[in-house]
C-alpha cells in the first residue's frame, strides 16, 4: 500500500511537471509571438510614417515649384507690360516729334508763300527762294550732325573724335560745318542733284 502511495505521489509530482512545463513553454511561446507582432506592427508604423513624410515632402516641393512658377510668370507679365508701355510712350513721342516736325516745315513753307506772294519781282521771288532752301539743308543737317564752327583745314584735324575732311558753306552768313569723309560724301550724295552742289 506504501509502494503505491508513493507511486501515486511521483505521478502526481510528475505530471504537474509536465504541467508547469508546458505552461511555461505556452508562456514562452505567447510572448515570443507578443513580441514579434510588436515588432511587425512597429516596422509598419515606421514605413507609414516614413511613406507620409515622403508624400508630405513631394507635396511641399510641388507647392514651392508651382509658387516659383508663378512667381515667375508674374515677374515675366510684369516685364511684358513695362516692355509695351515702353513702346506705347516711345511710339507716342515719336509720333509727336513728327508731328512737330510737319508744323514746323508747313509753317516754314506757309512763310515762304507769304514772302513769295510779297515778292516785287520775279528775281526777288528767285532770290527768296534760294534762301529758303538753304536754310533748310543747314537744319537737316544740323538734326543729322550737330554742327561744330571753327577755322577749316585740310590738316589732320581731330572733330567729334574723328578726322575733319572738308566743309560746305551754307552760306547767308550761316558759316561753315565742319564734316569727315563719311559726312562729305553722304551729304554729297543725298544732296548734290537736289541742290547742285559739287563734291
Amino acid at each position: 500500500a506504501a509502494a503505491a502511495l508513493v507511486a501515486a505521489a511521483e505521478k502526481e509530482k510528475r505530471e504537474a511537471e509536465e504541467k508547469a512545463r508546458k505552461e511555461q513553454e505556452e508562456k514562452e511561446r505567447q510572448e515570443i509571438a507578443a513580441k514579434k507582432t510588436a515588432e511587425e506592427k512597429a516596422r509598419a508604423e515606421a514605413a507609414e510614417k516614413e511613406k507620409l513624410e515622403k508624400q508630405k515632402l513631394a507635396e511641399e516641393r510641388a507647392a514651392q515649384r508651382i509658387a516659383e512658377e508663378k512667381a515667375k510668370a508674374e515677374e515675366e507679365e510684369k516685364l511684358k507690360k513695362e516692355r509695351e508701355e515702353k513702346a506705347q510712350l516711345a511710339a507716342a513721342e515719336k509720333a509727336r516729334a513728327e508731328a512737330e516736325e510737319a508744323k514746323k516745315k508747313k509753317e516754314a513753307m506757309d512763310a515762304l508763300q507769304t514772302r513769295l506772294k510779297q515778292a516785287s519781282s520775279a528775281a526777288e521771288a528767285k532770290r527768296l527762294e534760294d534762301l529758303a532752301r538753304q536754310e533748310q539743308l543747314f537744319a537737316d543737317r544740323k538734326s543729322k550732325f550737330p554742327p561744330v564752327m571753327g577755322v577749316y583745314s585740310n590738316t589732320s584735324t581731330i572733330i567729334n573724335g574723328k578726322k575733319a575732311y572738308g566743309y560746305i558753306n551754307f552760306g547767308n552768313g550761316l558759316g561753315n560745318q565742319d564734316l569727315t569723309k563719311e559726312e562729305y560724301d553722304e551729304y554729297n550724295l543725298r544732296f548734290k542733284k537736289e541742290f547742285g552742289e559739287k563734291k
